[in-house]
């Protein structure tokens, strides 16, 4: 926090209850919290973040339970309890509405509340249109998180349906990594290729912001729980005294360092079909920073132009490029 020149925002995320608070199965779904213990995990959370502010350090954004819609558990180790708790859209909008967001707005309503959090899936319109039900929504409902690893398959339709009905909603991408079942691949390049995809497809789909789920990990992929090991944009050799930084941290260098904290989205279109991927913000400073990416073996003329001026590049095969202008 001291080294960062620019504010630090910090996001937590709740992950799980002790064993006795949850019901081992409830209309066939497990690990869901009593709810006769509701207040009981809102009070956890609010001591939690009250311990923090009296170490002097303050949260951004807090989300009260991470991918709610997980019915299946993971184990830390073997026999350990298993981390995820699972809600039905009932259960986790009566959560929202009658204990969290009232404890939040007493205790600390200078804390952004982050919904659903979890992945992109039908479930998030059902959410919210059954919690509209419940309280006067739009008032509280400011960000709303989700992560990337059903994009493969769920589309951005989704989000467009929110956004639709949200339009003021501003969406986080809260979570992604990208390794899975491989871990640590080190000087990968199709991993900072899957970054550059991913960052842009989720720039173009409405969200502000972009957070990996891991910042370092060691070269066994640690730590981790799951059991599942992931890469990282930082590997750390615990034994050399060293860490590496992969390609997928200078991609991620394209969007952190020239689409600064303040930007808006601009639009684009192609005049012709590409297999190009891109996307671009207007800074504060005035300048139009444009991400390209070339997943093809070829490089690609590209000109980039809007009403007063245009700038024609080159983008390499394999290729993520930053054009300012």
């Amino acid at each position: 926090m001291s080294a960062s020149t620019d504010e630090l925002y910090l996001i937590t995320s709740i992950w799980t209850v002790p064993k006795w608070m949850r019901q081992e199965n409830y209309d066939g779904i497990k690990n869901q919290v009593q709810p006769k213990y509701y207040g009981t995990m809102t009070l956890f959370i609010i001591k939690f973040l009250e311990a923090y502010r009296e170490k002097g350090i303050e949260f951004w954004g807090v989300n009260y339970v991470n991918e709610p819609t997980v019915n299946v558990g993971v184990e830390i180790y073997e026999g350990s309890e298993e981390v995820f708790t699972s809600w039905t859209i009932k259960r986790l909008a009566e959560y929202a509405t009658e204990h969290f967001i009232p404890a939040m707005q007493y205790h600390f309503s200078n804390v952004n509340i982050l919904h659903f959090d979890d992945n992109r899936n039908i479930l998030i319109s059902n959410y919210f249109r059954y919690m509209k039900t419940k309280t006067n929504l739009p008032k509280y409902l400011n960000y709303v998180a989700l992560h990337s690893y059903s994009n493969s398959f769920i589309g951005t339709s989704v989000v467009e349906t929110l956004k639709s009905s949200f339009p003021n909603v501003t969406i986080i991408s809260s979570e992604f990594c990208a390794g899975q079942g491989k871990g640590v691949q080190l000087g990968a390049w199709s991993t900072a290729e899957y970054y550059a995809t991913n960052i842009i497809e989720e720039l173009n789909a409405h969200s502000s912001a972009w957070i990996d789920w891991n910042l370092a990990l060691n070269l066994d992929s640690g730590p981790h729980f799951s059991g599942t090991p992931v890469d990282a944009p930082i590997a750390v050799d615990a034994e050399k005294d060293e860490f590496y930084k992969q390609p997928s941290y200078y991609v991620m260098g394209h969007f952190s360092k020239f689409m600064p904290r303040g930007s808006v989205y601009v639009s684009l279109t192609s005049s012709f079909p590409t297999n190009l991927q891109y996307g671009a913000v207007l800074r504060p400073d005035g300048l139009v920073s444009t991400v390209v990416y070339n997943p093809t073996s070829a490089p690609v003329s590209v000109t980039i132009k809007d009403e007063e001026q245009e700038i024609d590049v080159i983008v390499t095969a394999h290729s993520i490029n930053t054009i300012l202008f």
